[in-house]
Protein backbone atom coordinates (compact mmCIF):
# COMPACT_ATOMS: atom_id res chain seq x y z
CA UNK A 1 0.00 0.00 0.00
CA UNK A 2 2.04 3.25 -1.23
CA UNK A 3 0.99 4.64 -4.16
CA UNK A 4 -2.73 5.59 -5.38
CA UNK A 5 -5.98 4.78 -4.06
CA UNK A 6 -3.95 2.19 -1.49
CA UNK A 7 -2.44 5.03 0.10
CA UNK A 8 -5.70 7.55 0.48
CA UNK A 9 -7.26 4.40 1.94
CA UNK A 10 -4.58 3.82 4.17
CA UNK A 11 -4.74 7.17 4.97
CA UNK A 12 -8.71 7.54 5.49
CA UNK A 13 -9.26 4.19 7.24
CA UNK A 14 -5.56 3.46 9.65
CA UNK A 15 -7.30 0.78 11.92
CA UNK A 16 -7.81 -1.44 8.87
CA UNK A 17 -4.36 -1.09 7.65
CA UNK A 18 -2.93 -2.13 10.53
CA UNK A 19 -5.38 -4.91 10.99
CA UNK A 20 -4.63 -6.19 7.21
CA UNK A 21 -1.05 -5.98 8.28
CA UNK A 22 -1.03 -8.12 10.93
CA UNK A 23 -3.11 -10.46 9.08
CA UNK A 24 -0.46 -10.61 6.05
CA UNK A 25 2.58 -11.30 8.76
CA UNK A 26 0.86 -13.78 10.45
CA UNK A 27 -0.31 -15.44 7.05
CA UNK A 28 -3.64 -15.39 8.38
CA UNK A 29 -4.71 -14.19 4.46
CA UNK A 30 -5.65 -16.48 1.36
CA UNK A 31 -7.25 -15.94 -1.54
CA UNK A 32 -11.36 -15.98 -1.70
CA UNK A 33 -11.19 -15.27 2.13
CA UNK A 34 -12.67 -12.05 3.34
CA UNK A 35 -11.07 -10.00 6.01
CA UNK A 36 -13.91 -8.06 7.56
CA UNK A 37 -12.59 -4.36 9.51
CA UNK A 38 -14.78 -2.07 11.25
CA UNK A 39 -12.92 1.29 11.79
CA UNK A 40 -13.91 4.85 11.74
CA UNK A 41 -13.13 7.64 8.64
CA UNK A 42 -12.13 11.17 9.04
CA UNK A 43 -15.68 11.90 9.86
CA UNK A 44 -15.46 9.58 12.76
CA UNK A 45 -18.80 7.49 10.71
CA UNK A 46 -17.96 3.92 11.35
CA UNK A 47 -17.60 1.78 8.26
CA UNK A 48 -17.18 -1.94 7.29
CA UNK A 49 -14.53 -2.75 5.41
CA UNK A 50 -14.36 -5.84 2.83
CA UNK A 51 -10.61 -6.94 2.29
CA UNK A 52 -10.46 -9.47 -0.84
CA UNK A 53 -6.84 -10.74 -1.19
CA UNK A 54 -5.82 -11.12 -5.30
CA UNK A 55 -1.93 -12.19 -4.26
CA UNK A 56 -0.88 -14.95 -2.51
CA UNK A 57 3.04 -13.03 -2.63
CA UNK A 58 3.30 -9.07 -3.11
CA UNK A 59 5.58 -9.35 -5.70
CA UNK A 60 3.08 -11.91 -7.75
CA UNK A 61 0.68 -11.06 -10.15
CA UNK A 62 -3.04 -11.14 -9.10
CA UNK A 63 -5.39 -13.67 -9.73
Amino acid sequence: MGKGIALQFKTAFPHNFEVYKKACRERDTEIGKILAVTDRNLLLCYKLILNFPTKTHLRLSSE
